[in-house]
């Protein structure tokens, strides 16, 4: 279970209050609705009502009305099933969303598009589908969260502090949603003008946070000297000749080829002679696609943290420009060389 945290909010209701709360989720996912029934916090009975918040989709708005206006944090619940099942209005749901309300909250329990109803999500469903399948989930809650946050009033929904629960598929609608904003494939879908504070993701996961792909190549272009890559997304990625790590070079290269990998003389060598199409290869995009155009990749891998950029199946190792002072280099390059990197792992040090 992952729990997401954007910034403390200013608000009544505390929010250590919040996650201890969110806590029980887990376990009350697990076990039954019986809490939900017979929890009663705040005055007044828990109110649902039903609405259409885009297309065919509805939301289920739970909340306790009060005799004074006011506006209240909004947990939206997205609910699981693989993409194929699962329902807005089930048990578990319908508790989970009753125990919350009368917590203080205004829940609502969406729909979303389950566009593999009837089909399969796992492991023989090709990764374009998956990628289709977690964009439209991604489009329908951002919808979702603009229906309530545009109406205010009807609502009393407090835009800058939403929260967001998720489980299984609904988990990976949610992890998407936080993190795969910028990514080409996410970036145009009608994201909110809302805060989210917090989010709760119950066994999901993030498509990637680097854009890190497991790739297959799908033609060599000798003319172009380059590779296009099959990565799940809608246009092949363009991968140069020369950003190929030889690791990925064939074994069974001709003897005069692997003459030429052996004493390193990589301008001899061209992509025909050591590529081959149906290839798998692990691949970063560098350049985001633009008009007609695929992402431009490598396959000379970069993780940046905050203060070391970590390069696997590189050998290069060096200290950013920007850290002046010899004392506090050496000091850095001491601390290095006391650890035990791996032959082929390469870092910069920022």
């Amino acid at each position: 279970m992952y729990l997401v945290t954007a910034q403390s909010p200013h608000m009544n209701l505390k929010i250590f209050e919040f996650y201890k709360y969110l806590l029980l989720v887990g376990f009350f996912l697990i076990m039954n609705p019986i809490i939900g029934q017979s929890t009663d916090t705040m005055k007044g009975n828990v109110k649902m009502k039903t609405y259409n918040y885009a297309d065919t989709l509805l939301l289920d708005f739970y909340t306790v009305q009060t005799d004074t206006f006011k506006m209240k944090p909004t947990i939206i619940l997205v609910h699981g099933g693989g993409f194929t099942a699962g329902q807005r209005n089930g048990g578990d749901e319908k508790g989970i969303s009753t125990y919350l309300a009368k917590l203080g909250f205004n829940v609502a329990s969406i729909d979303y598009r389950l566009s593999r109803k009837g089909k399969s999500f796992g492991c023989d469903c090709a990764a374009s589908i998956k990628m289709n399948t977690y964009t439209e989930a991604v489009a329908d809650l951002s919808k979702a969260i603009n229906y309530l946050t545009k109406e205010e009033k009807p609502f009393q929904v407090d835009s800058s502090k939403i929260f967001l629960i998720g489980s299984s598929a609904g988990a990976e609608t949610v992890l998407n949603f936080l993190f795969m904003r910028y990514d080409y494939r996410f970036k145009d879908l009608p994201y909110p003008d809302a805060n989210i504070l917090g989010a709760i993701s119950i066994s999901g996961a993030v498509v990637d946070e680097n854009n890190i792909y497991k790739g297959k190549i799908v033609s060599i272009e000798a003319n172009l000297q380059a590779a296009f890559v099959e990565i799940g997304g809608g246009r092949n990625g363009f991968l140069p000749f020369d950003e190929i790590h030889p690791e990925y070079y064939r074994d069974d290269v001709d003897d005069k080829y692997r003459k030429f990998i052996d004493e390193q003389q990589w301008k001899k060598l061209k992509i025909e002679n050591v590529m081959k199409k149906g290839q798998e290869v692990l691949v970063q995009v560098v350049k985001e696609p633009t008009g007609n155009k695929g992402a431009n990749m490598t396959t000379y891998l970069s993780i940046p943290g905050r203060y070391l950029v970590l390069m696997p199946g590189s050998d290069s190792a060096g200290i950013s420009k920007k850290i002046v002072g010899e004392e506090r280099r050496f000091q850095l390059r001491d601390m290095m060389n006391s650890f035990s990197i791996p032959e082929g792992i390469g870092y910069i040090i920022r």
